[in-house]
C-alpha cells in the first residue's frame, strides 16, 4: 500500500519541479521558445486543474522556475486563470455551493487573511513556509493512507472544518498559498467531485482576481505580459476540455486519493522552492 502511494506522489511531485529550480534560469515567456516551453507546463497545469479543482498555480510555478523568472510568469499565469476559473463556474454553476461559500469559507478565509497579511512582515519566512508545507504533507499522507486502508467509505463532515479554512486565510495572507489547507477542508465535507470543483473556482477567482487588480495598479503585468496571457487562452482550452474529460470519469473514492496525493505533491513544492 505504501508502494501504490509512494508511486501516485513521486510523479505528480516531479510535475511540480520537487527538483527544485534550476539554477540562472532566465527564459522570456514572450519569446518563441520560452512562449513554448511555458504553454507545455500551462496545458499539464490547468489539466490538473480542470480534473480536480486546483493546484494550477503552485505547479506551474514550481516547474516553471526551472526555465523562468517567477515574477515573469505568475501575472500571466494569475490572468489567465480567471478565464478558467470563470469558465468552470459559469459552466457549472449549478453545482456551487453558495451557502457553503457565503457561511462557511469567505468570512473565516478571510478573517484569516487579514491576519496573515497583518503578520507578512515579521512572519512570511522560507522556513515558516517549508514547515507548513511539511505539516500539509504529513496530513495528506495520512488521509491518503486511511482512504486505501477503509474497507468503507470515510465519514463526511455536514461543514467543513473552520480552523483549516481560517488557516487557509492565514497562509494566503502570508504567502499567497493558501489552496493547500482550503481544499483539504473542503475535502473532510459531504461534498461530491463536481461541487467541490466549481466551488473553488469561484474562491480562485475572487482570489486571482484581486492579485491581478494589485498586479495592475503596481506595475508588475503589462502590454507583454496580457499578451502572453491571451496566447496561453486557447492552450488553457484544450486543457480543459481533457481535465473535464477526465474529471467525469473518475469514480468518487479516486478523485478523493488524487485530491490527496496532489496534495501531498503541491506540499512537496512548498517545501523544496
Amino acid at each position: 500500500m505504501r508502494r501504490r502511494l509512494v508511486g501516485l506522489v513521486a510523479p505528480c511531485a516531479m510535475l511540480f519541479g520537487a527538483c527544485g529550480p534550476v539554477s540562472g534560469a532566465a527564459l522570456a515567456p514572450d519569446t518563441l521558445i520560452g512562449f513554448a516551453i511555458l504553454a507545455l507546463i500551462t496545458f499539464a497545469a490547468f489539466t490538473v486543474h480542470a480534473t480536480i479543482g486546483f493546484a494550477s498555480m503552485v505547479s506551474a510555478l514550481a516547474v516553471g522556475a526551472m526555465w523562468f523568472e517567477p515574477a515573469e510568469i505568475r501575472p500571466p499565469l494569475v490572468a489567465v486563470s480567471l478565464v478558467v476559473n470563470l469558465w468552470l463556474a459559469g459552466r457549472h454553476r449549478a453545482e456551487i455551493a453558495w451557502p457553503l461559500l457565503g457561511r462557511e469559507v469567505l468570512p473565516w478565509m478571510g478573517a484569516g487573511a487579514v491576519l496573515g497579511l497583518t503578520a507578512s512582515a515579521w512572519a512570511a519566512t522560507p522556513l515558516a513556509r517549508r514547515v507548513f508545507g511539511v505539516f500539509v504533507l504529513a496530513v495528506a499522507l495520512r488521509e491518503a493512507v486511511r482512504l486505501v486502508r477503509a474497507s468503507e467509505p470515510p465519514r463526511l463532515l455536514a461543514t467543513p472544518p473552520r480552523g483549516w479554512v481560517f488557516a487557509a486565510g492565514v497562509v494566503h495572507g502570508l504567502f499567497a498559498t493558501g489552496g493547500p489547507p482550503l481544499v483539504y477542508a473542503l475535502a473532510r465535507v459531504q461534498l461530491d467531485k463536481g461541487t467541490l470543483r466549481a466551488t473553488l473556482a469561484v474562491v480562485w477567482f475572487a482570489l486571482n482576481l484581486g492579485l491581478l487588480v494589485a498586479y495592475t495598479a503596481g506595475g508588475a503585468i503589462d502590454a507583454r505580459g496580457f499578451a502572453v496571457a491571451g496566447g496561453l487562452v486557447p492552450v488553457t482550452a484544450a486543457a480543459v476540455a481533457v481535465g473535464s474529460w477526465a474529471h467525469d470519469r473518475v469514480d468518487a473514492r479516486r478523485f478523493r486519493l488524487v485530491v490527496y496525493v496532489v496534495l501531498a505533491a503541491t506540499a512537496v513544492a512548498l517545501i523544496v522552492r
